[in-house]
């Protein structure tokens, strides 16, 4: 966002969402590239927050899988939160990205859905931190 519009000719706006940027410039393959490296950085977060979620059900004990043992009630909530947190963000930042090459109501419509969800959603990592602290 800072380095950006010195590289390219291009403005940097603040976009329809608290928190979101958008690339203003004439050039649509320079726009198409942008919206790409976000897209690119957005899917290896996702990715990574998919291989931890996975790994925490699919690791079992090395000699007896009956030895594993049961997932605490912090972990599933902390886990169920961060679902919703990132489900929630995910829908609103595609709906942004649609919104930016196509005008349609069904999207305006997403997007205030999204954007409720956010509100819901804000307090999400709070509430994992707090179900942690009582688990110590």
């Amino acid at each position: 966002v800072v380095v950006t519009p010195f590289l390219i000719n291009c403005q940097v706006k603040m976009g329809s969402v608290e928190g979101d940027v958008e690339f203003v410039t004439e050039n649509e393959t320079a726009k198409a590239v942008l919206t790409g490296v976000r897209y690119v950085a957005l899917f290896a977060m996702y990715g990574g927050f998919t291989a931890v979620v996975c790994s925490v059900f699919l690791i079992e004990h090395p000699k007896d899988p009956a030895l594993t043992p049961p997932l605490s009630t912090a972990m599933l909530c902390t886990m169920n939160l961060a679902t919703q947190f990132f489900g929630v963000y995910l829908g609103l930042f595609i709906c942004n990205t649609v919104k930016q090459y196509v005008q349609s109501s069904m999207v305006t419509k997403a997007m205030a859905i999204f954007e409720a969800g956010q509100k819901t959603v804000m307090f999400a990592p709070m509430l994992s931190i707090l179900c942690w602290a009582t688990r110590m």
